[in-house]
């Protein structure tokens, strides 16, 4: 289930970049730790290049595209640098 669910993130990553400027996309968090995901976890996403006009319109795609999980889904750039530098050195690129 979980490969699954981060083939279904990459494939709409693909959309996010395409669609929306995304220069890139990470899932981190307990999707990576199959000790800590179940099937009640969300999804985490973290994007970076998306203009924040487009910000929400961005979240309902991935949402929408992701119907049977809840999703997290930040700005990188909105974090503090600790969080950001996990992300991108923890985190998945997609």
């Amino acid at each position: 289930m979980i490969k699954k669910l981060i083939q279904k993130v990459s494939q709409v990553s693909q959309v996010l970049k395409k669609d929306f400027g995304a220069t890139r996309v990470f899932v981190f968090g307990s999707l990576l730790d199959r000790s800590r995901y179940t099937n009640d976890s969300d999804i985490d996403i973290a994007v970076e290049g998306i203009a924040h006009a487009d910000y929400w319109k961005a979240w309902r795609v991935v949402e929408n595209y992701l119907t049977d999980q809840c999703v997290d889904f930040i700005d990188i750039n909105d974090l503090d640098e600790v969080f950001r530098n996990s992300i991108i050195h923890q985190g998945l690129s997609v």
